[in-house]
């Protein structure tokens, strides 16, 4: 469905530039590859479009235990890669349904999380994530060259490992795994990899403590 609104809109973008005369001065070697960057960029529109519209109506669910459910479930349906049991509450927003972000089973996320990912976000399962906590390997050029807007950088995959669970506000930065087990408190700022079975806290955040797994005792593994 997609895939045949964008190729409607590409021909109307085509015939409106046949009208201008703007694609009369492209040669035959050139056409082709503009052809298929047009096309790219209206993929690329209407899969944000329905991102942004998708949200929306899951917001419309409203608050509860079954709404939030529902919500994980509908996203699913909707061809977000989401885990099954999932509890995703009011504002959560993943800006484009090509955005590569991959979330485990039986994940909880609270209010207002962000996902703002052209490189991969992976979420795994039994994690906890706080209200509006942000997840960013998006990026700009550090040096300005003066004349225009910074160049867009995409920055490596963030990786978040089972059993995790992310404080109120949190932001995990590019290129950052955190690992099994661990928390992050409330306002940090992930910029650097947390090991796992480590509490973290701060701007940047840095391990304060370590956290001892449970042991097998507490814990014993149900018979097969």
């Amino acid at each position: 469905m997609l895939k045949f609104k964008a190729s409607y809109l590409t021909i109307i973008l085509l015939l409106l530039l046949l009208r201008e005369g703007l694609l009369s001065t492209l040669t035959n070697s050139e056409l082709p590859m503009v052809l298929l960057k047009i096309g790219k960029v209206f993929v690329s529109e209407l899969h944000a479009i329905y991102a942004f519209w998708v949200f929306k109506f899951v917001d419309l669910l409203g608050y509860g235990s079954v709404a939030n459910r529902m919500r994980g479930f509908l996203l699913r349906l909707a061809g977000f890669k989401i885990g099954p049991d999932c509890i995703i509450r009011q504002g959560v927003y993943i800006h484009s349904l090509e955005a590569p972000v991959k979330i485990g089973k039986s994940v909880s996320i609270n209010r207002n999380v962000y996902f703002d990912a052209p490189n991969l976000v992976t979420i795994g399962n039994y994690v906890n994530i706080g209200h509006g906590t942000k997840f960013v390997n998006s990026s700009h050029q550090l040096i300005s060259n003066f004349k225009t807007l910074r160049p867009n950088v995409t920055q490596p995959p963030i990786f978040i490992e089972d059993f995790v669970w992310l404080g109120c506000n949190v932001l995990v930065l590019g290129g950052v795994t955190i690992g099994t087990g661990s928390v992050v408190g409330a306002g940090s700022v992930v910029t650097k990899n947390i090991p796992p079975h480590s509490f973290a806290v701060g701007i940047p955040a840095k391990v304060i403590r370590s956290l001892e797994p449970p042991s097998t005792e507490d814990n014993p593994t149900p018979a097969v």
